[in-house]
């Protein structure tokens, strides 16, 4: 997940060069099979980096009232969400959680996955977020 304008950058520079060695011409000795399978992998690497910076420009453009959480997974990223579609930077978003930025860091870096349940709790509750959901 892209969580700053300068990860942003560097994964539009990845894609660039990604593309390009996807056009150009592999050396004439190396097998098809391994011509074949290294394309795969580039496509594929690209379809990553792609879906990432599309998902970072939309988070940019939402609305906050659009941000949407269906799962588990959509909560424990709901933060980093929360901080790209409101334009705050780290630093900023730090204070309004009562968090440290080193610590916001490390947050981010694992996707929330190493915060513990209170501390995701507090920040989700100075966030103003709400969850609505039934057992199905």
């Amino acid at each position: 997940m892209i969580t700053s304008d300068k990860q942003y950058v560097a994964s539009k520079k990845q894609l660039a060069m990604l593309q390009e060695a996807l056009a150009s011409d592999m050396k004439k000795d190396i097998p098809d099979v391994v011509k074949e399978a290294g394309k795969a992998q580039l496509e594929e690497l690209i379809a990553e980096v792609q879906a990432e910076i599309i998902e970072y420009e939309d988070l940019r453009n939402l609305n906050l009232k659009d941000l949407e959480i269906h799962s588990v997974q959509d909560l424990m990223v709901t933060p980093i969400r929360y901080r790209i579609a409101s334009h705050m930077s780290v630093d900023a978003f730090s204070r309004k959680v009562g968090v440290s930025v080193r610590q916001i860091h490390r947050y981010e870096a694992a996707n929330y996955s190493n915060a513990n349940t209170s501390t995701l709790t507090k920040i989700l509750e100075k966030l103003d977020v709400s969850l609505d959901g039934r057992v199905a």
